[in-house]
C-alpha cells in the first residue's frame, strides 16, 4: 500500500504505472501525470483512490472528463 500527497502521489503513481507488481492499493491525493510507460500496465485488479480538487489551478480536469 503506497500514501502520497502531492510529489508523494506522483512517486506513488510512477511505482504503480512501472512497477505495478509492488502495489495492490494506492491512495493519492493531487497527482499528476508523472510519465505514460510503452506499453500501458494492466491496472483493472489495484485499489486505487485518487483525489483531486475540480478548480485546481495546476491540474485541471479534461474537457471530456464528467461531473465527480
Amino acid at each position: 500500500m503506497a500514501i502520497g500527497y502531492s510529489n508523494g502521489a506522483n512517486i506513488c503513481a510512477s511505482m504503480l504505472l512501472l512497477r505495478p507488481e509492488i502495489l495492490s492499493i494506492a491512495i493519492l491525493f493531487r497527482p499528476m501525470v508523472p510519465l505514460v510507460p510503452e506499453p500501458l500496465p494492466n491496472l483493472s485488479k489495484k485499489r486505487i483512490f485518487i483525489s483531486a480538487g475540480l478548480h485546481d489551478s495546476i491540474m485541471a480536469k479534461l474537457p471530456n472528463q464528467g461531473s465527480y
